[in-house]
């Protein structure tokens, strides 16, 4: 009997979603046959159409799905989410502490940008991601404020980059 496959849906090839949920289905031994999608809404929309049968998506694209019921929400990636405080995240359901369960925007600039200009940009991202009001309409759709410096964000960009790679080297992954 052959075993019934498990399909699930990201934005793209070899992203951070189709990583994740890649790195989270080995240690529980499971194969699952990925359906890319163009982008995140794409990818929920696929869940709730009945195409595939689970996806990793941003609590953004997925969250009015869940509160309108075409969705069930079945883990939060890393933290509670605003949006659904009851929900478990990954590590508490699975036990596997090493899941890395979120994505995150960056506002950026071209290469060159004076670094003045980088400074005022960044200094105006985090006075507005400190209002209350942005917060809470953020939080609403199920995202966070981080703010920080542009060093902060480019060492986590080489954190994730370095998780990432991991990630891909366990799993064998590629871009085709």
């Amino acid at each position: 009997m052959v075993p019934p496959k498990i399909t699930y849906s990201s934005a793209g090839v070899a992203g951070p979603q189709q990583l994740m949920i890649e790195h989270l289905a080995m240690p529980a031994g499971i194969k699952l046959f990925h359906v890319p999608f163009p982008g995140d809404s794409q990818a929920v929309a696929a869940v709730a159409n009945g195409e595939v049968d689970i996806a990793l998506a941003g609590a953004a694209s997925a969250l009015g799905l869940v509160k309108a019921s075409k969705l069930r929400a079945l883990a939060a990636g890393n933290g509670r989410l605003p949006g659904l405080p009851d929900l478990p995240t990954v590590a508490k359901q699975t036990g596997f502490a090493d899941f890395m369960g979120y994505t995150w925007n960056v506002l950026v600039a071209p290469k060159g940008t004076p670094t003045a200009a980088v400074a005022r940009l960044n200094e105006a991202a985090n006075d507005l991601g400190r209002k209350p009001e942005m917060a809470k309409k953020l939080e609403a759709i199920g995202l966070r404020p981080m703010p920080g410096s542009a060093h902060e964000i480019a060492d986590q960009v080489a954190r994730d980059t370095a998780r990432y790679r991991r990630i891909i080297e366990l799993t064998g992954l590629r871009r085709e």
